[in-house]
């Protein structure tokens, strides 16, 4: 009977004892499946991280790609832009170029018209100017003539008075007098008297009117320096006519 009971316990025992491992063997199985799991679940925590960083890194670097190509378009338009206006600048600059070189052309046309003018009107006329001529003038051979004496007085009890007239001097401008001579000391202009009128100035002595005058005073002394006609000016002189 004893035996039988002490079977009996080691039987139960050992049923206990396969419970036991078998509960502490499931425990096992699922701690290590707990574990696994853990494991399995960190590294797909870690994968998904990666991979978001990733994503981020690749759309900055798009976002940075799009910047830069907004940033050339911008460069390239305002490149274009700066290239337009300098074409319309140089096409503008051209134009006035050709409209100052046209106006200018007008410009000398116009003076050369006037220039050939004015020789005409000096070529055409005999009249001699009150302006003196700076430039010397080489002028022909004068006719030989006697001067008069100045310091004779003359008696004008005889001579028909001419008045007290205004009078200027000018000297030779390349052109012959109105009676066809050269010009020469002792010839004078005038308007007053015909051609030819042997004339007295009081003060100067004898001249003869060989040629016109064309400017306001009324007789016009002919000298032969620029200096001595400037030195003259305009005086107002008393003048017969020798009968």
């Amino acid at each position: 009977m004893l035996r039988k009971r002490t079977y009996r316990l080691a039987s139960k025992n050992g049923k206990h004892r396969k419970l036991i491992l078998l509960t502490v063997l499931v425990g096992a199985l699922s701690l290590v499946g707990a574990l696994s799991y853990s494991s399995a679940s960190e590294a797909n925590h870690k994968y998904l991280e990666a991979e978001t960083n990733k994503m981020m890194l690749l759309e900055e670097q798009f976002k940075i790609a799009k910047n830069i190509e907004e940033k050339v378009k911008i460069e390239d338009l305002n490149a274009k832009e700066i290239a337009e206006k300098a074409v319309e600048q140089e096409k503008i600059a051209k134009q006035r170029a050709a409209e100052l070189a046209a106006k200018m052309e007008i410009e000398n046309a116009q003076k050369n018209i006037l220039a050939k003018q004015v020789s005409n009107v000096k070529s055409t006329t005999n009249t001699p100017t009150n302006t003196p001529i700076k430039e010397k003038v080489t002028t022909p051979e004068k006719p030989k003539t006697v001067k008069p004496a100045t310091t004779v007085k003359p008696v004008t009890s005889n001579m028909k008075y001419l008045g007290a007239l205004s009078s200027t001097a000018y000297t030779a401008t390349g052109n012959n007098m109105a009676n066809g001579e050269a010009p020469y000391e002792g010839a004078v202009a005038s308007n007053l008297v015909p051609l030819g009128t042997k004339i007295y100035i009081k003060g100067y002595g004898y001249y003869v009117v060989k040629d016109r005058i064309g400017h306001s005073s009324q007789l016009d002394i002919y000298m032969d320096t620029y200096d001595e006609a400037i030195q003259y000016g305009r005086r107002t002189i008393e003048v017969y006519i020798v009968n």
